[in-house]
């Protein structure tokens, strides 16, 4: 019985592991766009990059589609949260130094 158990774990662990990599394969190409928009923001804009209004609308958007889908909105929004902080630090970076990043 113990056996069929961890088995059974390890297949779920698994499963977990590709959706992870499609989650990075996702987070991936995001970060592409979010480069690119830093790069067409003003320069040194932090309202720009920051954009308050456009980040309560996208946490609120995705909290009511995790909902619709299944998924916990608490659990969507502390995963937008971290994830729009971390591409708003890495847009901050980028835009700053835009002018040397433009092709």
């Amino acid at each position: 019985m113990q056996v069929i158990i961890m088995t059974s774990i390890q297949n779920l662990r698994n499963q977990i592991d590709q959706l992870d990599h499609q989650l990075l394969v996702l987070l991936a190409q995001r970060q592409q766009i979010v480069e690119k928009i830093g790069q067409l923001k003003p320069i040194n804009s932090q309202a720009a990059v920051t954009a308050p209004d456009r980040v309560k609308q996208v946490l609120l958007n995705r909290q009511q589609e995790a909902e619709k889908l299944g998924l916990s909105p608490d659990v969507a929004l502390a995963i937008w949260q971290t994830m729009i902080e971390a591409f708003t630090a890495l847009e901050l970076k980028i835009n700053s130094n835009h002018d040397l990043n433009r092709k």
